[in-house]
């Protein structure tokens, strides 16, 4: 019989930000990739037979390069990335059994997510950049962060929507899911950079029963001074 269920994960994670042209503070308009990973909480609520409600938190880092770009008289300029975030996601799934140990889940839904940290680390490289090489870090979520206007300022909140899939055996799980921005991770006017991302998740799932569990912690915090009495007989 179904029922509700814990699961703990890691995964690998990549995003690709798209930065349209009327976006002026990114010295490309290249997708740029960054890569890193997770560590994830989920909570299974059980809604039907074979559907659940599931929901939870994410703890991830990422990082990556913009393209390389020349510049006059030979000067190159890259910037690197640097994110880390948390996030809750609210999945409606679809729990499908293939045999006695193996299932089969569907899902998709939205994720919230907060941008804890989001920086650029901007290298100058070439002949007319003093001693050949310079380097400045913003950050991005800050219009008081030196260098950075604060009309180009990214959000720290954002939402997506996902869909994925995932294999249950026994207690394991492989999964792989992906969306695109509700929320985009920076907006003004027509100038915007749209992210996309992809997930690929390993995690060991479990069971608590917690009103049982709840249910001894509070009949063990009574004092046996407040036990029934016992009966007296001679």
């Amino acid at each position: 019989m179904a029922e509700d269920y814990e699961r703990v994960a890691a995964s690998f994670d990549c995003a690709f930000l798209s930065p349209n042209k009327e976006y002026a503070a990114t010295s490309s308009d290249e997708t740029i990739h960054l890569f890193g990973g997770a560590f994830n909480y989920v909570h299974g609520f059980q809604l039907g037979e074979v559907t659940f409600l599931e929901t939870g938190i994410s703890f991830g880092a990422l990082t990556g390069n913009s393209e390389e770009v020349t510049l006059a008289k030979e000067t190159t300029l890259r910037e690197k990335f640097v994110n880390m975030n948390l996030q809750v996601p609210l999945n409606i799934v679809y729990r499908l059994p293939l045999s006695e140990k193996v299932s089969m889940s569907v899902f998709a839904g939205i994720v919230g997510k907060c941008n804890l940290s989001y920086k650029v680390q901007t290298t100058a490289r070439g002949l007319q950049v003093p001693g050949g090489h310079l380097s400045h870090t913003m950050n991005l979520l800050s219009g008081t962060s030196k260098g950075m206007d604060e009309n180009k300022v990214w959000n720290r909140w954002q939402a997506a929507w996902q869909i994925g899939v995932g294999v249950n055996i026994r207690q394991y799980y492989i999964g792989v899911s992906g969306g695109t921005d509700i929320v985009p991770v920076y907006s003004r006017a027509n100038s915007n950079i749209n992210s996309a991302g992809l997930k690929v998740t390993l995690g060991y799932t479990f069971h608590v029963n917690w009103k049982k569990l709840f249910s001894r912690q509070k009949s063990s915090s009574y004092p046996e001074s407040m036990a029934a009495p016992k009966s007296l007989t001679r």
